[in-house]
């Protein structure tokens, strides 16, 4: 009975959870909430970005605000840093409501004091300042200005991937025969929130890597564009037939 007592006590101090769940289900995407704060945690951290903001409701009652954003790895996409919010910050946030609780909220935009408004993600648009903190550079590093790259380019899932392929690429015996043998649910790094690497394929296995990706020839590999650590170096060949 004291080890469950005990158990209960820490999981109430708990500063912030960072269990991975899906958003969907926790946040309305249909609605959009604004509040007013202070900010008294950051947790810029996989595999969720948090903050916990001091507001008021409406009859002046104290509110603690549970705010999330999407991970590390896919808001640095956006140019956006640890050091933009800070403990004492006074902010204006906007985002989706929660489904259940009231004090949950999916962050788009964030109104720092400076003036500057941070776009938590792609195709957010600005709501209080012209003096806007993230842009989506994948897709200028996946551009193709000349239509003469071909499938020897970089790839990312802020473009759509190559229509000549489909769902059918076409695969060497050698691949076709490890792909009969994968296990989606036993072979699958994301169903544990195993850190963003490299994945075999970008498109036969789904577009789940968030780095850029570029394919070169001869080798046909696939490396990380623009990863950090060990994934920016790192190659894995192609599930795929060489290019005649």
């Amino acid at each position: 009975m004291k080890a469950i007592v005990a158990i209960g006590v820490l999981a109430l101090s708990a500063p912030l959870a960072h269990a991975h769940h899906s958003a969907a289900s926790v946040y309305d995407r249909s609605s959009i909430v604004e509040a007013e704060g202070e900010i008294t945690e950051v947790a810029w951290v996989n595999p969720h970005v948090r903050f916990k903001m001091r507001g008021a409701e409406a009859g002046g009652r104290e509110r603690i605000w549970d705010i999330e954003s999407n991970s590390v790895s896919i808001v640095s996409r956006f140019g956006l840093t640890a050091g933009l919010v800070e403990v004492g910050d006074r902010v204006k946030v906007a985002g989706n409501g929660g489904r259940v609780r009231e004090d949950v909220l999916w962050v788009t935009n964030m109104l720092l004091p400076s003036g500057e408004e941070i776009l938590f993600g792609a195709n957010v648009a600005r709501r209080w300042s012209e003096r806007t903190i993230g842009t989506d550079i994948r897709s200028a590093v996946a551009a193709d200005d000349s239509g003469e790259l071909g499938i020897f380019r970089v790839w990312t899932n802020a473009t759509p991937p190559p229509a000549f392929w489909g769902n059918d690429p076409p695969l060497t015996p050698a691949a076709a025969a490890a792909r009969a043998a994968h296990d989606p649910i036993a072979n699958d790094p994301t169903a544990n929130c195993a850190p963003k690497v490299m994945r075999p394929t970008p498109f036969a296995l789904g577009p789940r890597e968030p780095w850029p990706m570029r394919v070169t020839s001869p080798s046909f590999a696939v490396t990380s564009a623009m990863g950090p650590g060990p994934s920016a170096t790192t190659s894995r060949r192609m599930l795929c037939a060489s290019p005649a």
